[in-house]
Parts: structure tokens; sequence; C-alpha cells
């Protein structure tokens, strides 16, 4: 043990320390404490918040998505699938139609974002299935209309619910024309309602068969494409030949293209270098883009409110090394007569600098110690027993979330150690600076 050290254990140990003192040093510790605790928790619910993002976003839509170039779709998707599924750290996948329409019921109507899947496979790419609200996730036509699923807030914007009828509203072609008779009415039965906590999803997409998207957005193979075009032409010269001579070869079979395919990867975290592999693969015939790329403003603007917080949160840590400023000062007035005693006898004022400071920081590692195991128990009681919960019709969760990272708790621990460190340089260079003759002669 120091010479320092041993001096200011001392010192905080006294009994002669007036009450006042007391009181102040133990304020300090307090406020430091609670400081810690707080920064703590609140980062750890930041952390718990952007976890749940991440999870229900990656879990509801694909990690990679593969686009075709143009309008045309991918044609041989089921090649590309499985050229998708060889490459390394993938999962699954699953091809998707997408498109953009007017959904409505005899209440209301309002845009959307269709999604044309498979039930069968739609599971490979995504958990939807997990977050059914009513019904099933399931396309079954029943009184002559196809199945939907919808999310559970635009269901309730239209005011259906299962077994209701609802219509998607589609160009019949690519013309920009508001006429009636331009717009394509195709009818559906609500077969399923999901609800994912989501905004974006529960709100505005709605999921139908791939057949079914494909002749709403018109998606269909070149032959079958050619050959509607010419009949749609009117002519009782062309039809007979269309009809009669225009036929595919035996070992043709039209395959309607989709939009994309959708890709599942084993660990979404470490989306980054699978969606290179794959690019690397595909990339010169296919566009490859993944979910963090496609929510990066998303997690950028998470990243900095868990800066900005964190920050703010630390200025009532540094607020509270105040009280260590106005304690080692005190400290040094009541210490005058020692620390002339200790001069006297040869103590460099360079010592005296480091005791004062050793007080400072004492208090200030306590109080960190102090508030670490605070804010450790309070992130333990919220996640054992989820004391502070959340509207879950405004929140997708009902409870607040907690996730605790080491690297979090060094950090802020390390910070606290410094501001309450810069809080004492005052104060024990004042302290380094006393002349013990002067303090004798009016002690």
């Amino acid at each position: 043990m120091s010479f320092e050290f041993f001096i200011a254990l001392r010192y905080l140990k006294s009994r002669k320390r007036e009450r006042f003192i007391s009181v102040l040093s133990f304020l300090s510790i307090a406020g430091v404490a609670l400081g810690v605790a707080v920064v703590f928790f609140v980062n750890s619910m930041m952390n718990g918040f952007e976890t749940e993002v991440k999870s229900r976003i990656g879990g509801t839509i694909s990690h990679i998505t593969v686009y075709g170039y143009g309008n045309t779709g991918i044609k041989d998707y089921p090649g590309l699938i499985e050229e998708v599924n060889a490459v390394d750290g993938i999962s699954g996948a699953a091809p998707v139609v997408l498109g953009k329409a007017v959904v409505g019921s005899d209440y209301d109507n309002d845009g959307v974002l269709v999604r044309g899947v498979s039930p069968d496979n739609i599971s490979n790419v995504s958990n939807i299935k997990n977050h059914m609200f009513r019904g099933s996730f399931g396309f079954e036509p029943e009184n002559g209309l196809p199945g939907a699923v919808l999310g559970r807030g635009l269901a309730r914007r239209l005011q259906v619910t299962i077994g209701d009828t609802v219509y998607i509203a589609s160009l019949k072609g690519r013309s920009l024309s508001l006429g009636m008779s331009d717009v394509r009415i195709t009818r559906f039965r609500l077969n399923g309602i999901f609800e994912t906590g989501m905004y974006d999803y529960d709100d505005y997409f709605i999921f139908i068969s791939i057949p079914m998207a494909q002749q709403i957005f018109k998606l269909r193979d070149s032959f079958t494409r050619s050959k509607n075009k010419l009949l749609s032409i009117g002519n009782p010269l062309i039809e007979p030949f269309v009809m009669n001579y225009m036929r595919p070869a035996e070992d043709y079979r039209p395959q309607d293209p989709v939009s994309a395919i959708q890709v599942k990867v084993d660990d979404p975290t470490n989306v980054q270098p699978i969606t290179k592999r794959l690019d690397d693969r595909i990339g010169m015939f296919y566009l490859v883009r993944n979910w963090v790329d496609s929510h990066a403003n998303l997690f950028y603007w998470m990243k900095w409110e868990k800066i900005l917080l964190t920050l703010a949160m630390l200025l009532i840590v540094a607020v509270a090394t105040f009280n260590i400023i106005s304690t080692l000062v005190m400290v040094v007035l009541e210490k005058q007569a020692e620390v002339a005693i200790l001069k006297s006898m040869g103590a460099h004022p360079g010592s005296i600098v480091k005791i004062f400071m050793t007080i400072g920081l004492i208090s200030g590692v306590v109080g960190t110690v102090i508030g670490t195991i605070l804010g450790l128990g309070l992130c333990w009681l919220q996640i054992q027993f989820k004391i502070i919960s959340l509207p879950g019709d405004i929140y997708f969760l009902s409870f607040l979330p907690i996730e605790m990272r080491l690297v979090d708790f060094i950090v802020i621990s390390v910070v606290a150690v410094i501001l309450t460190f810069l809080a004492t340089i005052y104060p024990a260079f004042r302290a380094g600076r006393l002349y013990p003759l002067e303090i004798i002669r009016y002690q």
C-alpha cells in the first residue's frame, strides 16, 4: 500500500470529519451510483428494443432478396432457387410476386403492397405463420373466391374479418389512365389476419397466391404473352390462326415469371458476407439486396438515438461529480492542518495531490460499483417480472425489453470513473498549493 493511498483511507475513515462533510460525501457517492444505474438501465433498454426490432423485421421478411433486371421478372426461378440454396450459409429460398395495388371492402379502401407467395414454402423464408391473429395462412378458395391474408391494422381499417370479401384493384395495362374500364377488380375471401407488431407490415401488406398475383400484375411467360397480345387485337382473320396454329412445342412447359426470390440465411447478423458470396455467384444476371441494406435508415436512426440518449443520461453522472468537487473542497479545508504537518515532514506537493485525488476516485469507484450492481438488479427485475409494461395496441411488445451487454457496462463504468477523476483535479491541486507556514500560523 502506497503512502498516498494509506493517508487517503485514513482521511476517509476519520471520526473527526464534520457531519456536513459526511452527508455531502454520501450524497456524492449516491449521485454517481444513481446516475450509473440509470445509464445502465436505459442503455440495456435501447439494446432490447434494437434486438426486438431486428428480430421482428428479420423474422417477418426475407434476409436476402434476389431481383431480376428489367420488368420481365425471373423466368427460370426453380433453377435459380437451386443455385441460391447451393451457397453456404443459406437455409431456404422461395419465389415471390411483388406489386402495389388498392385493396378495398364495403367500408373503405387503401393502397397496399401485394405479396404473391406459396403457403407451402413461405416458412422457408419467413415466420409470418407464427404471427397469425385469426384464421390461417392459406389461400384455399371458397364460394368461388380465392383466399387472401392481410395484416390486423389493415383489416381494422377495412372493417373486415375472417370470411368477408375484399377486392384488389389494379390497372389492366401499363397506361396511367384513370378510367374505370382500365381497372381490373379481383375479389378475394379473407382467410387469415396476421399481426407482427410492425406497423409497416400489419397496415400495408396483403398476401395472395402466386398464380393470382401473376394474373393481377400480368406476369406471363413470353409465349403466352405474345399469344394474348395477338388475341387482344380482335381481328377475326388473326384469331383463327392464333388458336389453330400458334401452339407450343410438345416439350415446352410455360413458366410464368416471378418478381423475386426471397432468401433466408442461418445467421441474420452475418448476412453481409453471405450476400457477397451470393452476389459473386449470380450477381452478373440478378440484383442481390439484403434486409440490413433495405432498412439502413432505420438502423442508423436507432444507433444514433442510443448514442444521444446515453450521452444525455451520462449528464446525470457528470452533475453528480460536482458533489465530489464540493466534498473534496470541504475535506481540503478541514484537513489543512494535517496537510501542513505532512508538508513540514517533507511530503512533496505531488503526494498531497495524489492523496486527495485518491479520496475522490475512491468515492467515484464506490459509486460506480454500487450503480453497476443497482443497474444489474433493475435489469434483472425487469427481465424476470416484466415490471414496466407497454400498451400492446401501440407498441409491438407488451413489456419493456432488456438486453444487457458486457461491453456497454465496461464502457459506462470507465466513463464514470474518468468523469470522477476529472472532478478531483481542481480540489487536489488546490490542496497541493497550500503553504504550511501560513496554515500553522493561523491554527
